[in-house]
């Protein structure tokens, strides 16, 4: 288990400009200044470069929703890395 699964649990996905879903931050590690997301096809294969999560900056506790700008009509899997690089930066 990785270091943002710690913090975070993801649910309630649609695809609505890319694939929107829940966030739920539970401030059990701090908040990263930047969330990036690696997508993978059925066959494993990476489909391009990782790209940001649009997400908002969360208090512990607090629940919102975040954006995976993805590039496959329906990635079979998603890998979530962040960075802790000073305090949180808008995805904007």
């Amino acid at each position: 288990m990785g270091k943002l699964a710690k913090g975070f649990s993801i649910s309630d996905c649609k695809y609505v400009s890319g694939l929107t879903c829940r966030i739920h931050f539970n401030g059990a590690i701090p908040l990263p200044s930047e969330v990036f997301f690696t997508e993978f096809d059925e066959h494993g294969s990476q489909a391009g470069a990782r790209v940001r999560l649009i997400y908002p900056e969360l208090k512990s506790g607090e629940t919102g929703w975040a954006t995976f700008r993805i590039r496959l009509a329906t990635p079979t899997k998603i890998v979530l890395q962040g960075e802790w690089n000073g305090s949180y930066r808008d995805p904007y």
